[in-house]
């Protein structure tokens, strides 16, 4: 298969096609690029396992996760958002503009949880 054909069936996460995903990924032409992208198109859409597979590749770099992050907030993905922010020492600007972003009660109250955490540390 050309290698065009296979990054652009990577970056298909739009359809949630987590297995094409995973057996595609050790493909050589899936470049570092197609890779962050994936992540950032599968957070925005809500594609929980995508993102799970994603988020610790060695290509994603934690300014890929940041847009993830704010992607998934503002299409109100509770789920995504807390995935991304687990385990990661988000600055408070970052938390701050997921706030902003999304319209999700539920993920409001995660973000604000998360904020007050931080607050105490930034003191």
């Amino acid at each position: 298969m050309p290698p065009d054909v296979i990054c652009t069936v990577f970056a298909m996460t739009a359809y949630d096609l987590d297995d094409l995903v995973t057996i595609l990924y050790d493909d050589p032409s899936i470049s570092r690029e197609v890779v962050s992208a994936a992540l950032q198109n599968a957070s925005g859409l809500g594609h929980l396992r995508i993102v799970h597979f994603l988020i610790d590749k060695p290509e994603i770099t934690q300014s890929v996760k940041q847009v993830a992050l704010l992607f998934a907030a503002r299409s109100n993905y509770r789920a995504v958002v807390q995935l991304l922010e687990k385990g990661e020492d988000w600055p408070l600007a970052t938390l701050n503009e997921a706030l902003k972003l999304t319209s999700s009660p539920r993920l409001k109250q995660f973000l604000r949880e998360r904020i007050g955490d931080l607050a105490p540390r930034l003191q």
